[in-house]
């Protein structure tokens, strides 16, 4: 059931699927799951749409592989900046366990740069920035 706040954790997933998934709900949804869970990507669009809300181990998933917290899915509020170095870890280190970095041959520094660079191209393209 659509209300206020699922509407507004919508627009954040698709903020994360727009940055790191190229808006495309089938690659965003592959990128959640893992070996030992799994995700229909109609649930995924159903989180998108606001019609329900994500379930926490995979709201947790898509907010650490867009560098931000479940404060930040769930409020909009970006992370104290204490954490932004330990979420910057955490992040590569997801796309890197995930193996969606094997073909590059970045540092971590390198890898951040360009997830950023994507999330402010995706902010700007939706008129955010």
């Amino acid at each position: 059931m659509q209300n206020q706040e699922t509407l507004e954790i919508g627009k954040r997933l698709a903020e994360i699927r727009d940055a790191i998934a190229g808006g495309i709900n089938k690659r965003f949804t592959e990128m959640l799951c893992s070996e030992d869970e799994s995700v229909s990507e109609t649930t995924v669009g159903s989180w998108i749409k606001g019609d329900t809300y994500p379930q926490i181990n995979f709201a947790m998933k898509a907010a650490r592989l867009y560098g931000k917290t479940l404060d930040w899915l769930f409020t909009g509020e970006d992370p104290p900046d204490q954490y932004k170095e330990l979420l910057r870890n955490a992040m590569i280190a997801d796309f890197r366990k995930a193996g969606m970095l094997d073909k590059y041959d970045l540092t971590d520094d390198e890898v951040f740069d360009q997830l950023a660079r994507a999330a402010f191209d995706t902010k700007e393209k939706q008129g955010g920035g």
